[in-house]
C-alpha cells in the first residue's frame, strides 16, 4: 500500500502533460483555408497526389517527419535576417539540402510543376509547400539568428493557457519532495493519520496542477508558434470559420494577386511581411507576463491574420502551380 503510494505520488509529479503542438493547429488552420479555396481540377489534383488526403491532413506532415533522414531538412522552416536588414542583404545557409524556407519553397515547387517527376516525389513535395507556407508567416520563422528565431528567449507561460507543466520547477520541486519523504517514512509508520495526511498533502499539489495553477517554461518562438492559437481553444475547422466571421473576404483578393511568373516575388514579399511584423512578436509584454489574456489580446489580431494570408495564398500558388 505504502509503496504503491510512493511510487503514485512519483509518477503523478513526473510525467509530463500533453501539448498540442504555428503547432499542429496552426498549420491545419491554414491547410483547411487553402482546401475550401482551390479550383475543382486543382483540388482533384491535390488530392491525386496526396494519395486522398487533404492539405489539412498533411499540413503537419514536415514536422512529423523530422527524425528521418530522407526528409530531414531543418534550414527548410525558416530564414535568418538580422535586424536593419532586408531579405536579399542577410547571408544565406547555401548548399543542396541546406537550402532556407525561400529557398526550399522555389525548389519544392519546381518539382510539384514537373510532370517528369514521380506522383510520389510531386506529392511530397506539395507536403513541403503546404508546410512552408504556414511557417513563412509566422514572423519568427523569418526571426534573428542569434536567438534562433526567439527558440533561446525563455518565457514563463501560465499553464492555464497551454504550456506544460514545469513540475521541476523550485516551488512545485520542495512539495514533491517533501510528500515523497512523507510517503517514504510510511513504510515505518503506516498509521491511518500519517498515511491520510500524505494523501491530503499530495491530493492538493494535483487539485493545483488539475486547475493548472503550476507555471511552465516556455520560449518565445512556442509562444507563437502554439500556446497563442491554443488559447483560443477552437479546433482547426472551427477556427478557420471564426476567421471568416471576424475578418471576412474582403481582403483576399489582394493577398493572393499574383501569377505564376510572380510566385517568386510574392514570396519574398511573404518574407519581407514577416520581416516588418515581427518587431510585434520579439516584443516583450508588461511584467513578462506571457501567458496572460492581455498578452495574448494585444497579439491575436496578428496571429489570426498570418494565419489567413497563409491559408489564401497557399490555395492561390498552388491554384497556378496546377492549371492546365
Amino acid at each position: 500500500m505504502t509503496r504503491a503510494l510512493a511510487f503514485a505520488c512519483t509518477l503523478a509529479f513526473t510525467l509530463p502533460s500533453s501539448a498540442l503542438a504555428w503547432g499542429q493547429n496552426g498549420h491545419r488552420v491554414v491547410g483547411h483555408l487553402a482546401d475550401e479555396r482551390l479550383d475543382p481540377a486543382v483540388a482533384a489534383k491535390v488530392k491525386e497526389l496526396l494519395k486522398g488526403e487533404d492539405l489539412a491532413m498533411v499540413s503537419t506532415w514536415a514536422d512529423e517527419v523530422r527524425s528521418d533522414p530522407r526528409y530531414h531538412h531543418g534550414s527548410w522552416h525558416y530564414t535568418s535576417v538580422p535586424d536593419g536588414e532586408a531579405y536579399s542583404d542577410a547571408e544565406r545557409s547555401g548548399g543542396e539540402g541546406k537550402e532556407d524556407i525561400v529557398e526550399a519553397l522555389m525548389l519544392n515547387l519546381g518539382i510539384l510543376r514537373d510532370t517528369e517527376r514521380s506522383a510520389e516525389e510531386r506529392g511530397i513535395a506539395l507536403r513541403w509547400i503546404c508546410h512552408l507556407v504556414g511557417d513563412l508567416h509566422q514572423p519568427l520563422h523569418v526571426g534573428r539568428a542569434k536567438d534562433r528565431g526567439g527558440n533561446s528567449i525563455h518565457c514563463t507561460w501560465a499553464a492555464e493557457y497551454g504550456g506544460e507543466p514545469e513540475l521541476h520547477g523550485e516551488r512545485v520541486q520542495k512539495k514533491v519532495e517533501k510528500i515523497l519523504e512523507r510517503a517514504k517514512a510510511l513504510e515505518e509508520d503506516p498509521t491511518p493519520q500519517a498515511t491520510a495526511e500524505t494523501l491530503a498533502q499530495a491530493l492538493e499539489v494535483l487539485e493545483a496542477i488539475a486547475r493548472r495553477e503550476v507555471e511552465s517554461g516556455s520560449n518565445l518562438h512556442s509562444i507563437w508558434d502554439t500556446h497563442l492559437i491554443e488559447m483560443k481553444q477552437l479546433a482547426y475547422r472551427d477556427y478557420a470559420r471564426f476567421l471568416l466571421a471576424k475578418r471576412g473576404t474582403k481582403e483576399e483578393a489582394g493577398w493572393a494577386g499574383f501569377e505564376l511568373d510572380g510566385a517568386r516575388d510574392a514570396i519574398l514579399a511573404w518574407t519581407a511581411e514577416s520581416i516588418e511584423l515581427r518587431p510585434q512578436a520579439y516584443e516583450p509584454p508588461r511584467n513578462d507576463r506571457y501567458g496572460h489574456y492581455t498578452y495574448r489580446d494585444q497579439k491575436i489580431d496578428l496571429v489570426d491574420q498570418r494565419l489567413h494570408q497563409a491559408g489564401v495564398r497557399l490555395a492561390r500558388l498552388l491554384n497556378v502551380a496546377l492549371a492546365e
